[in-house]
């Protein structure tokens, strides 16, 4: 028979829940997460501030990439083009040149003539371009444009003062050719034609006594100016 009201029987305790492992190991990232911030807080705390990029009013120091001068382009190793070499200029051109010439004084119109032979003497003759003894050609000394010998195309001796004199009045002749200043001569415009100038001398070429006849001598004389000291140089 069932008796009510008696003494119930106790249930049992639930067993112990053990603590689950996921949280203790989120609890304890927990932990460790909050003790590193508070390192890096300390640390942050008492550093020195960080410094001001640029002070107040003062430009920052170029860098060094700035400072560096710009890489100039590397040198070619073309080699430059060479300029073509001077030429050197030409020679100048004489006043006379050197082919045979008759020689005419002003006053008469005759020619300049030597007898052959060393010594012999100049004269003024009627003009024949085939007679050497007319025909003389002017070879210029060392380059020069305006300083002769004349030298006679008979038998290729110079024109030349007797003696040497620069005296007035010695005659003209024809001598072995030595380059003295005797045997150089110098034309000087003069009008349509020249004065020829001695070197030695500085004496002119004149006609004696501007005398037109054929066979008068031709002698050195102050240059004066006048026709039978006026040459015209004419090639044949």
């Amino acid at each position: 028979m069932t008796v009510y009201g008696g003494p119930r029987p106790v249930p049992p305790e639930p067993p112990a829940r053990r603590p689950d492992k996921v949280l203790l190991a989120a609890f304890g990232f927990l932990v460790l997460a909050l003790i590193v911030g508070i390192v890096f807080g300390v640390r942050a705390f008492t550093s020195d501030p960080p410094r001001a990029s640029s002070a107040a009013g003062q430009s920052e120091p170029p860098s060094a990439a700035a400072s560096q001068p710009a890489p100039s382009a590397a040198p070619s190793s073309a080699p430059p083009p060479s300029s073509p070499a001077p030429s050197s200029p030409p020679p100048p051109k004489a006043l006379l040149a050197a082919k045979p010439t008759l020689m005419r004084p002003g006053h008469s119109g005759l020619c300049l003539q030597a007898n052959p032979g060393n010594g012999g003497n100049a004269s003024q003759q009627p003009c024949d371009g085939n007679n050497r003894t007319m025909l003389w050609v002017p070879q210029a000394m060392n380059g020069s444009r305006d300083t002769f010998e004349l030298i006679n195309a008979a038998d290729n001796r110079c024109l030349d003062v007797s003696g040497g004199s620069k005296d007035n009045g010695p005659q003209l002749i024809i001598t072995d050719c030595h380059g003295g200043p005797t045997q150089l001569w110098r034309p000087v415009r003069d009008g349509d034609g020249y004065h020829v100038v001695n070197l030695n001398s500085g004496r002119c070429i004149g006609i004696d006594a501007a005398n037109p006849a054929p066979g008068a001598a031709a002698r050195q004389w102050d240059c004066d100016g006048s026709t039978n000291q006026r040459w015209q140089f004419q090639q044949v």
